[in-house]
Formats: structure tokens, sequence, C-alpha cells
């Protein structure tokens, strides 16, 4: 990602203290003494020095010990107990600032101005740093602008990382979004087991499996420094039931029960050896500030074997006490070493621990509830799907929560094409009430974030950059800080720092659109609404994958009544002819962005957009009639002739697609022919009477 795109804008109060000031051509940086070498610090001077000169003004920066004055318009950087600080302050001191707190205002002294960039700790002067950068970079002239900000996070803990790669972000894009936590590799691939039971990773007989436990554990030592240097937390996650196949080898009456390929928690010897992992990589790895472990799915790859409690033996009538007994173990042991445990909640369906309050109150009941212990919800009901409740657990129980938010939404696209969400990550979707988004989750206490950078679902697409996922980052990163935040604002200040002021008013626009096509290509909102949250879109479309056959019959099924047959066929056209107006927006700007290999790998993800939401508009069409003119018994000439011209439509799109628009230069994989293609071609054997 391109760091100034996406970097850490934090809405703040602004009121002007005293009038503007005439254009500063020269500044120079003071960062306080023990702070010169601060890692953190370092890369918020480089990209403030960055914005200024980008902005005309020559930079340059000094030690607070090295100077015996202020110079004329000097910024000075540090917290509240560093001498100028202290100084430009007054006797009145800092505002009292929460932790990562900051201010920024216009002062003087011996009547030299001077803006003052003032944190409540490192990181609260560093976010302060990025945050006057960006501005910087919306509008040259806020230097000499009245200035008077106070910023706090209103999420304390805000990790971002992708499920699936635990090296993304880094440590340093973190920093520059405005997150305070990243992740490292997931536990059950650090524990060796030396202590309990050294045959599981023998030297010489399990060579290659060791050595892959050795390299994932100098990844996360290397990334492990990396975080502390920039003053974040670092979060390890990991799958419950997940240990070495070489366990079921060693030990298959011990801790399996009955299923000789699955662990069982009920066998002591399987508790034991969780447990010893735990508190061999918490011993070992002392900078893990947080272990987040799921139970609900487990995706453990070779040399790891793994499996759900569910999966394991733990039937649905033991599944309250299996959770309880392996969340007082994790707790126990985590807390035993004064660290963090995030325990995800997710699992599938729509009744248990992560969508049912009742059975997340039961699980719970027993268990410390001193803080050390924090429960993690996707913001909504079920997985990331538009139609969804917002999660009922959000907003109760004793213990503090996380939400959870997905920036390359699995089931949309993955960042392929625009998809810009800040509206659904703000206020949640417009389709359900109450609505749910960040702001939802903070008026019910929730004081941690975990932003899914990237990550979710099995395939494709794969975008070629990061761009339209950027658009979501930013609106979160923000969020995070802000929950109120106005999501067109952010649109318009990411589309300025992406594409340029004068073409923002047009790309933002088009991002203010962007979910609405998506929402309407990509479901069925008759169906949704009577078929509820888990799969509200019966997976017509999951990942880069379009299904055909029994799918399509269903949703048909579902909306065959007058009404939603119109409601279903008008919302496919309405996605076409939004897309349509997105694709004018962008031309629109394309004489106003500079960078015009950014303008055409923009304009080819609509154009891909386009030939992909036409080709899903034939299809679904056609079989609509198609299955209409089958249920009153195949004589319905106009039907017919609908269901013949639409599959016709829907065919040469999907071949234009294909054979030219996926070649675009800057464009995502295609998707794929799941079915649809055979789907199609009988329907329309059957139509012509072949």
């Amino acid at each position: 990602m391109v760091a100034v795109a996406a970097g850490a804008i934090f809405i703040g109060s602004c009121r002007p203290n005293n009038e503007a000031t005439p254009p500063i051509t020269n500044t120079v940086i003071v960062v306080s003494t023990p702070w010169w070498q601060d890692a953190a610090l370092s890369l918020a001077v480089d990209e403030l020095t960055a914005a200024m000169t980008s902005s005309g003004v020559s930079t340059s920066v000094v030690q607070d010990k090295d100077i015996a004055q202020l110079p004329a318009y000097a910024l000075v950087v540090g917290t509240e107990t560093d001498p100028w600080v202290k100084i430009l302050l007054g006797e009145k001191g800092i505002p009292k600032l929460k932790e990562e707190g900051y201010i920024i205002e216009r002062r003087s002294y011996q009547g030299a101005p001077a803006i003052l960039i003032a944190g409540k700790d490192v990181l609260g002067a560093t976010y302060g740093m990025f945050h006057l950068a960006e501005r910087l970079r919306l509008d040259n002239n806020v230097l000499t602008r009245p200035l008077r900000i106070r910023n706090e996070p209103k999420m304390t803990l805000r990790l971002i990382s992708d499920p699936n790669d635990p090296s993304y972000p880094t440590p340093e894009q973190a920093l520059r979004w405005g997150f305070n936590a990243v992740a490292v590799e997931p536990w059950p691939s650090l524990a060796l087991y030396d202590g309990i039971e050294p045959a599981l990773y023998d030297p010489e007989t399990h060579a290659a499996e060791r050595a892959w436990v050795e390299e994932n554990r100098h990844r996360a030592r290397e990334r492990l420094a990396a975080a502390k240097r920039l003053h974040l937390k670092v979060v390890s996650s990991g799958d419950v039931l997940t240990f070495p196949q070489q366990v079921l080898d060693l030990y298959p009456d011990q801790v399996t029960d009955g299923n000789p390929n699955r662990f069982s928690l009920d066998k002591a010897k399987t508790r034991q050896l969780l447990s010893y992992a735990l508190d061999e990589v918490l011993q070992d790895f002392p900078d893990i500030d947080a272990i987040m472990v799921r139970s609900g799915e487990n995706y453990a790859q070779a040399p790891l074997e793994g499996n759900t409690l569910q999966e394991g033996g733990c039937e649905d009538e033991d599944y309250v006490s299996c959770l309880q007994t392996m969340v007082a173990l994790v707790q126990s042991q985590v807390a035993s070493h004064g660290k963090v445990y995030i325990q995800r909640a997710w699992d599938l369906g729509e009744g248990g621990f992560h969508a049912n309050p009742q059975i997340a109150k039961e699980v719970l009941t027993g268990i410390n509830s001193d803080g050390s212990l924090i429960l993690s919800f996707k913001q909504t009901e079920t997985d990331f799907w538009r139609y969804n409740e917002v999660n009922p657990n959000l907003r109760s129980n004793g213990f503090p929560k996380m939400v959870e938010f997905q920036a390359a939404r699995e089931y949309e696209g993955k960042g392929a094409f625009p998809n810009y969400l800040g509206e659904v990550f703000a206020r949640g979707g417009e389709e359900k009430q109450p609505r749910g988004g960040m702001d939802y989750a903070y008026q019910q206490g929730v004081r941690a974030v975990w932003v899914w950078a990237k990550g979710g679902g099995w395939e494709g697409p794969y975008p070629s950059s990061d761009l339209w996922v950027e658009a979501n980052l930013y609106a979160l990163s923000h969020l995070a800080w802000e929950p109120k935040a106005d999501p067109h604002a952010l649109a318009q200040n990411w589309a300025t720092l992406r594409f340029g002021p004068t073409a923002a008013p047009y790309v933002g626009q088009m991002l203010m659109t962007s979910a609405e096509a998506v929402r309407k290509a990509f479901y069925i909102e008759p169906y949704a609404r009577k078929r509820g949250g888990w799969v509200p879109n019966n997976l017509w479309i999951r990942d880069d994958i379009i299904f055909g056959g029994d799918r399509i019959k269903e949703i048909y099924q579902v909306c065959r009544n007058e009404k939603d047959f119109d409601a279903a066929l008008a919302e496919k056209k309405e996605a076409v002819t939004l897309i349509q107006g997105m694709i004018q927006n962008l031309r629109n700007a394309q004489p106003l962005i500079t960078d015009q290999a950014l303008a055409e790998q923009a304009m080819n993800t609509l154009l891909y957009e386009k030939a992909l939401l036409e080709t899903l508009q034939g299809y679904f069409e056609g079989m609509f009639y198609y299955y209409r003119w089958q249920e009153i018994g195949n004589q319905d000439q106009h039907l017919r002739q609908q269901a013949i011209n639409r599959i016709t439509q829907g065919q040469k799109a999907w071949e234009r697609y294909h054979s030219k628009v996926a070649l675009l230069p800057g464009v995502a994989t295609p998707f794929h022919d799941g079915g649809m293609g055979e789907t199609m071609a009988r329907a329309l054997d059957e139509l012509e009477g072949n």
C-alpha cells in the first residue's frame, strides 16, 4: 500500500484560537531529546518533513537540547514532561489526555510563533505528527490557518492484521494508519513441546517439522522486535484444538475420543498439551501482549493437525460445558503470565456462542471477569454479509468486548473493484435496524477493534493492488479514533490523497455509490429478507466462483411471487446502471489525475466490474424468466423470449469479460464459472427446443 494514501488522519476538534498567519517558507521541527532516536517518532518526523517539503516549506530537524531559543515557526514535538513542551504549555499545562492522545496548537514564545504537537506519551506525539502531515497533504495552507486540535482514540485497543497472513501489514504501516497492535505467527506454530515431550519435534526423526517451527519462531522474534520498537502491542492467534500431527501417533488413546484423527478436550492429555503450549510460547516470547483463541473453526495446516471442539466429540448438548472448560483453562494460563486473553466467539450458524446472547451467558458463567478476558465478535450477527443484524452480543454480558471488521469483503469481490463501506463501518448497513457500525459498538461500551486488513474466504479474486481496499482501511483507521466521523468526508479525503484535490469530488462520489452497486449485484433483497442473516445470498456467488443450478433455482422459489420477482430483477438492472454512473464519474476525473497509470488502473477495474455485473444480470434475469416459463407450462412465448434474450446477453458479457476485460492491465484475477455456463446452456437448449 502507499503510505500517504492510507496514512493516519484522525478526526479531532479544531477551533480557531488566533488569526491566520502569513505563508510559511521555512520551519524547524524541534524534537525533545528523550525521543530523538525513538523509532516511532522518527518515522513520524520523516513523514511530516516529507509533507512539509511537498507543501513548499523548507524543513530541518533539531534536538531541543541543541537550541537556546526557538526559531520562528518552530514545530515543537514531545510529551507533557519535556522541557520545551512545558514552556509552551505554560502554567496550565497540557489538558488531561488519555493514553495515545495529543494536542496540536499554535503557541508563541517570546513573540515567535510556534506550533506545539504534544502527546500524552510518545505514541500520542507520534500520532499527532502523522495527523498534521496528513492535514498538510490535504491542505497546503494548514500551518497558516487557526490551529487547535485535541484528539484521543475512542478504541483503546486497535488491532490490524490479515487473519491468514500474520506478516501483513508491517508494524510501520500499522503505526501510520493509527493502529496500536499487530499480529504475529499463530501460537500453535511456535510451540516445540521440548519440556513435555521432546519426541514431538525430535531433531532427527522430525527434522523438517522442527525446522518449520524454528523458522516460525525466528519470524515471530523479528516481528516482535519491530513492533516493540514502535511501541505497538502484539497479538498471537490460534485455533483450538491444534497440535503437531505426531501427537496423534504418540498418544492415540490419550488425546482422542473414538475418532482417531480428532483431538478431544475431554482427555486430560489434550488439556495438558494445550496448557503447556500456551505456557511455553508466553515464556519464550514474553513480548506477546495477548493470546487470541478461536474454537468455532479450525484450518490447521501441516505439520499441524486440528479440529473444533465439536469435531472432537463435544456434542451440541455439551458445547457450553466444553467452551467453559476451554476458556477457564486458557484464561488461567494466559493470566498467569500477566497477558490478555482474547476469545473469538466465532462459530458457525445463528445459535452459538457468537450470535446467541443466552449461549454466551451460559459459557461465561463462572468465568473470571477481571478484565483479563476480551470477547471478540464480528460486527454482524453471522458472517460479513449484508442483510445481517448487528451482533446482539455487542450489547450484552459484563466482559470487555472487541468488534471485528473486514476491509476486503470476501463475499463482495475482495477489493477487485470499488466497494467503499465507510457508511457500513460507521453506522451499519441501511438495510437493517439497528444498523450497528463502529459508533453503535462504541455506544455499547466496546473499546477494542480488530480490522481485517485483508483475508477471509477460500479463493480469489486476487487484486493486482490494494487500491480499493485502501479506501476501506482509511475509513476504518479513522473510525477507530472517532466512530462518529463522516464516511463521505473520509471518502473525499482519501480520494484527495490518492487522486488529487481536483479529481477528488468525482472519485469521492464514485466511492459513495460503489457499495450500493455491489449490494444490488451480489445479493437478492427479497430472498435475504425472508431467509435471514445466515447465507443471505444463498452463496450463488462465493469468493470468485459463480455457481449454477440449484442455488439460483432456490432463490427463484423464494422470490416467485410477482412483487419479489420484479424486485429481484430490478436490482440487477440497477446495479449495472450504478456502475455505468461510476464509470462516468471516473471519466470526469481522469483529465484531473496527474498519475495517469493510476487513472488507467482505476478505470480498468471499473470496466472489469461492469462486464462482471452485466454477466450476473444476464444470468440471473435469464434464469428467473426460464424458471417462470417452466412453472407455467412452457407456453408463454413472451417469457420464453425474455429468457433467451437475457441468457444470451449473459453469455456474451461473460465471453467479453474473460476474453478482453479480465486481461486489462491492473485488474484482479477473474471470477470463475462454477456451474453458471452449463446452467445457462441447458436452459437455452430447452428454450430453443434443442
